[in-house]
């Protein structure tokens, strides 16, 4: 008995050999199917196979011995014209021609090794032969993963399909983006395989989706993201929704060289504020943007101890933002001397649009700023008297003012000084008249008088 073994492509493995009678094969070039001996009066191409699951296979065609039908040709010829039959059935998915007898197709059903009698009538010459197959789900790669996705019968491999039977690397592709899931080892593909960062196409990255407790494989399944800044809200530290933002007071005004009451932000609206800006320069000793009491991280407050007066108002604006909105608030800040710590500033700056008075008693002894300027004693102490300073105006005229709060007599001095005179003139004037008035002898009545002529 003379063993050939054939391997045909479209068959699982290799395919098991033709039995032949005991006459000897003559050699066949590679390139052409290899038949039975010629006194074999039907035969397959091949004794069988195991095929691959829906896989198509490589057609089974038969031939008889023309002689052995009483034909004048002799050799083996391919089948045609006849009446064919099988049994038992083909697995679902093959074909199996009636005239011919060939058989092909791609099975869809997994199958045990079956043996099948095909049976040929010719020219009323009834012939017989048998082929096997098997169907089992196909592992192509050798990665344990079956090709189709059914497992093997056998147990050879799990069900897949597997996206890439030829790449023992990889076997999933969620998206089907040609990227595979995972890879496991070297990638023999040319170009190798890259690993899909986001497995279900869904636009979250699978870490991302790891982290937010998402499943990275199902496109429908998504981690909500409530202000759609591409965090999900279960690790999203801050939500980048409207806010508003402001100030308990437009107009700031500090005393120099004490320290201010920290001036906090009032945030309002369902975001949150991530950063904090600031248009225009703090006066020295002034900060921006640090909370009070060691807290950390900016928060947009103003607080420190100003170490200068300044000449103008300082226009400052705060910009609060998150990664989506954005809101300012505009202030003026003023910083002022009070050297007597009336909470009035002893002057204000070019510009000044806040609340404040101006103090006019700086020093706080009881005269006015204006008086102590005229008089030449000094306005910012206290321990200036306009009328003790020897070189005071006001103590050389010899009259001391009223305190700031009467009135200013020296002032007034002059004003008084004419209301006298005004007063006095008329008495002066009306006595004169009156002594001339009795140095005249009256005049007897009825009487002449003539001049003497001594």
């Amino acid at each position: 008995m003379l063993v050939l073994v054939v391997a045909q492509p479209g068959f699982h493995g290799s395919l098991n050999s033709w039995l032949v009678d005991e006459q000897t094969l003559e050699s066949t070039p590679p390139t052409q199917r290899a038949f039975a001996s010629e006194s074999t009066n039907f035969t397959a191409d091949i004794e069988g196979g195991d095929l691959a699951l829906d896989q198509p296979m490589v057609e089974v065609m038969f031939r008889y011995n023309a002689s052995a039908v009483g034909q004048t040709s002799s050799g083996m010829s391919y089948v045609t014209n006849a009446s064919c039959s099988v049994s038992p059935a083909l697995p679902t998915g093959l074909s199996f021609n009636v005239t011919s007898c060939t058989i092909g197709g791609a099975p869809t059903v997994q199958s045990i090794n079956t043996t099948y009698a095909v049976t040929v009538n010719i020219s009323n010459s009834t012939f017989e032969t048998t082929v096997w197959f098997s169907v089992a789900s196909q592992d192509t790669d050798g990665d344990g993963v079956c090709d189709g996705p059914v497992a093997s019968i056998t147990e050879t491999c799990s069900a897949g399909p597997d996206a890439f039977p030829l790449d023992s690397a990889a076997y999933r592709d969620t998206d089907a983006d040609g990227l595979p899931d995972e890879l496991t080892g070297d990638s023999v593909s040319q170009p190798p395989l890259i690993e899909d960062l986001d497995d279900d196409g869904d636009t979250w990255g699978d870490y991302d989706e790891f982290i937010c407790g998402t499943d990275s494989k199902d496109h429908l399944v998504q981690p909500t993201d409530t202000d759609g800044d591409g965090s999900c809200d279960s690790i999203d530290e801050t939500l980048d929704l409207p806010f508003t933002v402001a100030y308990l007071t437009q107009y700031l005004d500090l005393n120099v060289n004490l320290s201010m009451t920290p001036l906090l932000p009032v945030i309002n609206g369902s975001g949150e504020v991530t950063t904090w800006e600031l248009d225009g320069e703090v006066p020295d000793g002034l900060v921006f943007g640090w909370g009070p009491a060691g807290q950390t991280g900016s928060d947009g407050s103003l607080t420190g101890i100003p170490s200068n007066t300044t000449e103008e108002a300082v226009t400052l604006v705060v910009w609060a933002n998150n990664s989506v909105y954005q809101q300012s608030f505009s202030m003026s800040l003023t910083v002022y001397e009070d050297r007597d710590n009336d909470s009035l500033p002893d002057d204000l700056p070019v510009g000044y649009l806040g609340n404040l008075t101006l103090d006019t008693d700086d020093d706080n002894d009881g005269y006015n700023d204006s008086m102590e300027t005229t008089c030449g004693s000094d306005p910012y102490s206290n321990q200036s008297d306009p009328f003790a300073d020897p070189i005071s105006i006001c103590l050389n005229l010899g009259e001391e003012p009223m305190r700031e709060e009467g009135i200013n007599w020296i002032w007034c001095f002059p004003g008084l000084l004419l209301l006298l005179l005004a007063l006095l003139l008329p008495m002066i004037i009306g006595r004169n008249r009156l002594l001339m008035m009795m140095m005249e002898e009256p005049e007897p009545e009825q009487t002449t008088s003539t001049p003497s002529l001594d």
